[in-house]
Formats: C-alpha cells, sequence, structure tokens
C-alpha cells in the first residue's frame, strides 16, 4: 500500500520446476519492493525470468542493474475471444385498456 492507502504495486509470482517467473506493475517508487519481492519467492529455482515490454525502460534497468541479462524478443499474439452481440431491436409496446 502506498501513500493514503491506495494500491501501489502488483505482483504475480509462479514456478515451473527450475524456472520461476515473475510480471509487475507499479509505481516507480514500489518497483524495488516489488522486485526484491518476486526474487524472494522464486530464490529456490535455478533461473527467473521476466518479460519487460520495450516501453518499460526504467524497468528493464533496474532488472539488468541486479543482473538480469536481456533474452529473446517475442512477438504478442492476441484474438478476441467473445462473440459481438448485435443491438437489440426495439419492439413496439402494445397498450390495452381493459373495461371493467
Amino acid at each position: 500500500m502506498g501513500e493514503g492507502g491506495w494500491l501501489s504495486g502488483w505482483l504475480r509470482v509462479a514456478g515451473d520446476g527450475d524456472i520461476g517467473r515473475f510480471d509487475l506493475l507499479g509505481t516507480n517508487e514500489a518497483l524495488d519492493d516489488l522486485i526484491a519481492g518476486a526474487l524472494q519467492k522464486v530464490s529456490n529455482r535455478e533461473r527467473a525470468y521476466m518479460l519487460v515490454p520495450e516501453y518499460q525502460q526504467g524497468v528493464a534497468q533496474q532488472l539488468a542493474d541486479i543482473g538480469f541479462q536481456e533474452g529473446e524478443s517475442y512477438a504478442v499474439l492476441s484474438r478476441r475471444t467473445v462473440r459481438p452481440v448485435k443491438a437489440a431491436q426495439k419492439a413496439r409496446a402494445v397498450v390495452r385498456t381493459t373495461l371493467i
């Protein structure tokens, strides 16, 4: 939690065999703590990986400063998983009067 109780970062850590991987989102002030937390969680793995988008040079530099090395480049592919729904047609209201 950051100042005023606001969330300042998010971290997801996973391990698979000898590989640890993590994703993070955070303010610049929270990055050191997020990276330290991730590395603590994957410390029992032989290698740790994180995919860093090109526009996050600050994160890439912080990781390089603690020994991470740039690896392969990846292409991100996506696909829509929902089907668009056509707008519903409005029906005319039917008004009937009932006489008692």
